[in-house]
């Protein structure tokens, strides 16, 4: 029932984040889930682009509130959670006011330890994160050359449209991946509570504990912003390097049919010629070297190979270096018998 369960979540991710006709879930930042598709704020558009901590959709509409919208912009801010409102952070201060009032001051300092461990664990989390971020920037910037160096990007066109199409989605993976990793850079810093309130409080024992739970507040929500980047900059960093994978060997196997296509349509003649029959007419070498010579004139043959026994080749095999595109190469054979070589023309 997991594993079942497993590949349904990479089913309703995978059309969550599709491009195209798409069905997503507001309240988790597009992202579908099995255990809450019942209760799941769901929304189908027809062109769902992702930027990052921005999404884009362009036609959608709204299943819950039955609203259509040819544009919706939904940020990861906008998910609960993830930023703390001053409205919000007042009815919580406020409530923590009337909680400490009455406390005694043995229970005021048990509170106090409290929301220091909080706030230390909070700083935790956001240091963790950051953490995770430079480690996946790491991997992306030592990763990507070494792809780019291997793969020839001249012959994309050229591959099947399979692989054309993951190459799109994996520089759009990777596009989603810089803009997370640039937003976690100017993350704006959070609100702290201020030392002149503590220094006017007629209560400072009791204010202190006030600023403390301010803190914490402000800290846990940075936090869940922070693992909300982590979390979504994951999801793109394994599917890039799936694609980054796939995409090397596709065109590993595409390069090497390519190769083998091109040696099966090669056509080769070796011919044996002695070096003293050449300037004899109808000799079978002076024939056999007319024939190259008139296959080379006619652009029929690219290149020659020529075997010798090691001594100097021929003067007529020297003249060939006129023709400016053939390729020569010369092979020394120590098995030929003196006086003799092979030419072997490459078509």
């Amino acid at each position: 029932m997991e594993i079942i369960k497993k590949v349904i979540n990479i089913f309703l991710w995978i059309w969550s984040h599709c491009p195209v006709i798409c069905l997503s879930d507001d309240d988790y930042f597009a992202t579908l889930k099995f255990d809450n598709i019942r209760n799941a704020h769901l929304r189908f558009s027809i062109l769902n682009i992702m930027l990052g901590d921005s999404i884009i959709y362009v036609f959608s509409y709204d299943i819950k509130e039955r609203k259509i919208s040819f544009i919706k912009i939904l940020r990861l801010t906008d998910i609960d959670g993830n930023i703390l409102e001053d409205e919000k952070i007042d009815q919580i201060q406020n409530r923590f006011r009337i909680h400490i009032a009455e406390l005694s001051d043995d229970d005021l300092e048990i509170e106090k330890e409290k929301l220091l461990y909080h706030i230390e664990r909070e700083e935790q989390r956001i240091s963790t994160s950051v953490d995770k971020i430079n480690i996946y920037a790491t991997i992306i910037l030592t990763v990507i050359p070494i792809v780019m160096a291997l793969i020839d990007f001249g012959s994309v066109k050229e591959l099947p449209i399979v692989w054309q199409v993951m190459i799109c989605i994996a520089a759009y993976g990777l596009l989603n991946i810089c803009i997370y990793i640039f937003r976690t850079i100017k993350v704006r810093g959070i609100k702290k509570s201020s030392f002149s309130d503590l220094r006017e409080s007629s209560n400072r024992k009791k204010e202190i504990v006030v600023q403390y739970q301010y803190d914490w507040q402000q800290l846990k929500y940075k936090a869940q912003l922070f693992v909300s980047f982590v979390l979504n900059l994951q999801e793109w960093v394994v599917v890039l390097l799936i694609l980054t994978v796939g995409i090397s060997f596709g065109i590993s196997v595409q390069d090497n049919n390519t190769a083998l296509i091109a040696i099966k349509n090669t056509k080769s003649t070796v011919f044996t010629m002695n070096t003293e029959e050449i300037g004899i007419p109808y000799s079978n070498s002076a024939v056999n070297w007319q024939t190259v010579v008139l296959d080379i004139e006619k652009k029929q043959c690219g290149q020659i190979i020529i075997l010798t026994d090691g001594n100097e080749v021929p003067e007529e095999v020297k003249g060939l270096a006129r023709y400016k595109d053939l390729q020569i190469e010369i092979i020394t054979d120590r098995d030929l018998d003196k006086g003799n070589f092979k030419l072997i023309e490459v078509k």
